[in-house]
């Protein structure tokens, strides 16, 4: 991701330094990598308490009151 910023973006006419530019984009990654593990973390234990649910999963996700990314409209950068 840190490859990915376009150079003129860092030189343009920003009053962003080249230092900000790539800190804020770590930080962005570091927050994406923090929210798909957290989201995985979630689904396994949807998965586990599947395992002896006689109900679809969706069915249990909704009893639950969990809100997917569906359901609120977030796409992360993978």
């Amino acid at each position: 991701m840190l490859n990915e910023v376009p150079a003129a973006r860092i030189t343009g006419t920003s009053s962003y330094t080249a230092d900000d530019v790539l800190r804020i984009a770590t930080d962005a990654a570091d927050a994406t990598a923090k929210l798909l593990e957290r989201k995985r973390e979630c689904n396994n234990m949807v998965d586990v308490i599947l395992e002896g649910y006689e109900q679809k999963r969706q069915y249990l996700i909704t009893e639950i009151g969990i809100e997917t990314d569906e359901d609120a409209g977030f796409v992360a950068n993978r």
